[in-house]
């Protein structure tokens, strides 16, 4: 059951991640802060839900909240760390077309 919880969290996890374009007229911070917390609300909302069917531990908010954060910022860290490097990557190439279209337009120029 636990491991069911846990590979559900990081499907909706991805899933919330991935979702970060639609918020591209706020600032990125803003963005993942918000996702962040409604992630956590979540795992928290969740663990409240199972403590009605089942006996959990005293501790087990603490529990899910670090079992979820920590994996969850090296994942976010790794995931917008890619991202950036994809879109400089992207304006890099994006550059060198705009460079060759320019080229081009002043050779026929020339001519």
């Amino acid at each position: 059951e636990n491991l069911l919880t846990m590979f559900l969290l990081s499907v909706l996890g991805t899933f919330v991640i991935s979702q970060h374009y639609r918020f591209d007229k706020y600032p990125l911070l803003a963005v993942i802060i918000g996702q962040y917390v409604a992630l956590v609300a979540v795992v928290l909302l969740l663990t409240w839900v199972s403590g009605k069917f089942h006996t959990i531990h005293e501790n087990a908010y603490w529990d899910m909240f670090w079992s979820f954060s920590i994996p969850y910022a090296i994942l976010v860290v790794l995931y917008y760390t890619k991202l950036f490097y994809e879109i400089r990557c992207a304006n890099r190439a994006l550059q060198e077309v705009k460079k060759l279209s320019g080229n081009k337009a002043k050779d026929k120029e020339g001519q």
